[in-house]
């Protein structure tokens, strides 16, 4: 069911069926074919282009990948390109080891696919955060001594950069998911959000009318 309701969202003139949608687990999966511009405004090129291209970084495992992660430094958008959501290429992101969560979490799911683990490029926010926020991207993958984990590429630690997802699910929301095979992924966590926004809406136009309709009567 959630998957037919999901997949009818997506159309813009369909979210008025947001309200009365039964409710999904954050973390429930729906493989839905979407566009690389539903994961946000500096996605402007196919996935598989982050894939393509030279990386002058050898990493041949997990650990490896993350602790050259632990060398990059964030950096907003705003403050290295004077814009509000640009994703940097992979190789670009070596070059200045630089950048916001998009830029750590791109070269991260590219590293990781190239030595042969099935990872996740993931978009969504952490679960704090308010459900209008910028958002944020992780990593997902699957290894086989340790299992199902998120890699928490921004983060300056090596305790907090890779996590089991059981211990970490419960502090993000995710939205969006592309995989090593190039296949998305919608979670429930998009359908949580849009239905939040709606009650807010509705709250809100509610408040306006009470206001006015106050004012009228005096």
């Amino acid at each position: 069911m959630h998957r037919r309701l999901i997949k009818r969202l997506l159309a813009p003139a369909a979210r008025l069926l947001v309200r009365a949608s039964p409710a999904a687990e954050p973390w429930e999966r729906f493989d839905l074919p979407i566009g690389h511009r539903r994961f946000g405004t500096g996605s402007i090129a196919a996935f598989r282009t982050y894939l393509e291209g030279p990386s002058r970084v050898r990493s041949a495992s997990l650990a490896e990948v993350c602790d050259w992660l632990l060398t990059c430094q964030y950096e907003s958008d705003e403050s290295l390109f004077a814009s509000v959501d640009y994703w940097q290429h992979p190789e670009q992101f070596e070059r200045l080891k630089r950048g916001d969560c998009e830029d750590h979490a791109l070269w991260a799911w590219r590293k990781l696919v190239e030595i042969g683990l099935p990872a996740q490029f993931v978009v969504g926010r952490y679960a704090d955060s308010p459900v209008d926020s910028h958002g944020h991207a992780w990593v997902l993958c699957a290894d086989r001594a340790q299992g199902a984990l998120l890699i928490e590429s921004v983060a300056k630690t090596a305790d907090r950069i890779v996590r089991p997802l059981a211990e970490a699910a419960a502090d993000y929301v995710p939205h969006f998911a592309v995989t090593h095979e190039l296949r998305t992924v919608v979670f429930g966590g998009y359908l949580g959000d849009l239905q939040e926004r709606a009650r807010g809406e509705s709250q809100s136009v509610s408040a306006r009318g009470q206001r006015l309709g106050g004012h009228s009567t005096t």
